[in-house]
């Protein structure tokens, strides 16, 4: 069984002008006919620049896909529905789901203020019914910009929830991480890393590679960047085989 997957750091709907376009993402993960994919920087509601969408909603819909929201930061807890952060699409139903929040420090009465100093980040967890009695685990997330040390902090509680369960994982989203950085030879050393030593770019800004989809218990058939300027991060995809 192949299942195509895709980690995308979206910049909010904004092309790599600045522009927002909502559909170009959209389009993007229909071209690749992504089974699971991995969504960062997405706005729910959350702000005019993105025109208040329902990002999730919208390309749930669009792509018929069943989504799992991830938010990292909240406005107002009392109206969870307007949110900044992580989301999942899954063309397979979802079995189980769980939102960790990171806040940084490990303290959550630091508030965030705007800046990255104060920025919370989460990761998803969802588990998956590829049908046949086979599931997936796949986890999605955005570490922190701000120090290696928060970092450290949040890949701990990545191994922690990679180590809780059992079969096949995907990790994947933008780690903020080169592939020679702690962070990276940390989860190394439980997931496989199919492109460790390929010299992808995955964020043309800074011509680095940081973005990733790690697995286990999972072959590898294919892993590559798209070339596309409907971010400011190019999609990785990956074709796996169950």
């Amino acid at each position: 069984m192949n299942i195509n997957i895709l980690t995308y750091n979206i910049h909010r709907g904004a092309d790599v002008n600045n522009n927002y376009d909502l559909n170009r993402i959209i389009d993007v993960v229909k071209t690749l006919g992504a089974d699971i994919c991995g969504l960062q920087e997405v706005d729910n509601k959350y702000h005019k620049r993105s025109n208040f969408d329902d990002q999730l909603e919208i390309m749930s819909k669009a792509l018929s896909m069943n989504k799992v929201v991830g938010p990292s930061i909240i406005p107002d807890e009392k109206d969870e529905s307007v949110w900044y952060g992580n989301g999942l699409l899954s063309s397979f139903p979802v079995l189980e789901s769980y939102v960790h929040r990171m806040y940084m420090g490990d303290d959550p009465n630091i508030k965030y203020d705007g800046t990255r100093e104060t920025e919370p980040r989460s990761f998803i967890q969802v588990k998956l019914d590829l049908g046949e009695g086979k599931h997936l685990w796949a986890i999605v997330t955005h570490l922190s910009f701000h120090s290696h040390e928060e970092r450290m902090r949040q890949v701990e509680k990545l191994e922690e929830a990679v180590m809780e369960v059992n079969g096949p994982l995907i990790l994947m989203g933008d780690l903020n991480s080169e592939p020679e950085s702690e962070e990276l030879k940390t989860l190394r050393k439980l997931l496989d890393d199919p492109s460790y030593g390929k010299g992808l770019v995955t964020d043309p800004t800074v011509n680095k590679d940081i973005d990733y989809i790690l697995t286990r218990d999972l072959k590898v058939e294919e892993i590559k960047v798209i070339d596309s300027d409907a971010s400011d991060h190019f999609p990785l995809f990956a074709k796996v085989r169950v």
